[in-house]
């Protein structure tokens, strides 16, 4: 009888967490993890994990003609950090960097704090932005935004069923899964410049790239998926670097092609999930900031805090490497149930981290390669 009574006491704390939409936390102790100010550790140069991790056993893509293993880099040249003409934003050039002071974890613990009073999200329904430090929107971060994750959860499908998929493979895939999913609102990222870019001029960029003149459409959708335009840098990077990414360019390609022909289709109802969140200015980032919090908080009471990257004193690109788990789960429980073929979720849940993990960690070298990187813990 005792234990049923403490049982009801925990789940009763738990609904009334939820439903406070806050968890009880008060404090956030940041470390830091590599390019420390006092820290002579070489940076690890691994790239993405071995295909053998990545794919199926060898054999299976037999009469495949891609989304084979890609081969593995050169051992020259093993990562796109290292090849200085693939850098889409090498802070070391920026003059903010010089003149910006060394981030400590007294800065970090500062930007996040105070703790008692933090915006937090049901991870169940929420959107994954880029991290990227140039947004003051309090938000959620993961490499390339929900549309990074999806392209890699793709990819992994790929790669597990042994399968090639077309555009229109990929467009029924995408809409089935909007159509089904519980999140409000799916995002990709882009900056202000690769729109100007793109239109030239104008006053509302968000209406510019949401709404374009439909004879200009066709011009646009080439533009959209080129490197040269697409302003998410890590599908930028994705696109100019596939066989470092491990993922096919053309599927890459289909994703955002896909995402943009719902977005100005004006009479599809799936275009209001789709959202784009504006990046502005140049990269002032200061430090690479992954955020944890207690596992209640995130498997029990399905929160996880939401936290501006920029603010009037400082830059951070924010990552939350625990909060995206749920995300990538959601991923292969669609896949597992709302695609033919299927594949067994779990499977694909541990494929799906290790290739993100290994994607997410060469955008970090490539785009932040000189920063500090921390990991700040939120804890009771």
């Amino acid at each position: 009888m005792a234990l049923l009574r403490a049982v009801l006491v925990v789940v009763l704390c738990v609904q009334l967490t939820a439903a406070s939409g806050k968890c009880k936390v008060s404090k956030v102790r940041a470390v830091c993890e590599s390019r420390c100010e006092k820290d002579g550790r070489p940076v690890d140069r691994t790239s993405v994990p071995p295909p053998g991790t990545l794919m199926p056993p060898a054999g299976i893509y037999q009469g495949v003609d891609e989304g084979v293993s890609p081969a593995s880099p050169p051992v020259d040249n093993p990562t796109p950090a290292d090849a200085s003409e693939t850098r889409v934003t090498n802070l070391l050039e920026l003059e903010s960097e010089t003149s910006a002071p060394v981030l400590t974890a007294e800065d970090v613990e500062g930007h996040i704090s105070p703790i008692p009073i933090l915006a937090w999200t049901d991870v169940s329904t929420a959107s994954f932005g880029c991290v990227d430090g140039r947004t003051a929107e309090p938000t959620l971060g993961t490499w390339g935004g929900d549309i990074g994750e999806f392209i890699t959860a793709l990819n992994v499908y790929e790669q597990m069923a042994s399968i090639r998929l077309s555009q229109l493979d990929v467009t029924n895939i995408f809409r089935k899964y909007l159509e089904t999913s519980s999140r409000k609102k799916f995002t990709t990222c882009m900056s202000s410049l690769s729109i100007r870019q793109m239109f030239g001029s104008v006053e509302d960029l968000e209406d510019a790239i949401r709404n374009p003149a439909e004879e200009k459409q066709a011009a646009l959708w080439l533009k959209i998926a080129d490197p040269n335009f697409i302003g998410n840098d890590h599908l930028k990077l994705m696109l100019e670097k596939p066989s470092d990414y491990a993922v096919r360019k053309e599927l890459v390609q289909h994703v955002i092609h896909s995402f943009y022909d719902i977005l100005w289709n004006q009479y599809d109802p799936l275009r209001e999930k789709l959202n784009i969140q504006l990046l502005n200015g140049d990269h002032e980032e200061r430090g690479i900031v992954s955020i944890t919090v207690p596992d209640f908080c995130i498997k029990q009471a399905r929160l996880a805090p939401l936290i501006a990257p920029r603010s009037q004193s400082s830059s951070l690109a924010i990552a939350n490497p625990d909060a995206v788990q749920v995300l990538r789960r959601d991923f292969s429980l669609f896949f597992s149930r709302g695609t033919l073929p299927v594949v067994r979720a779990d499977e694909m849940t541990k494929r799906l981290n290790i290739l993100a993990a290994g994607q997410g960690g060469l955008s970090k070298k490539v785009l932040y390669e000189h920063l500090p990187v921390y990991n700040a813990r939120i804890s009771e």
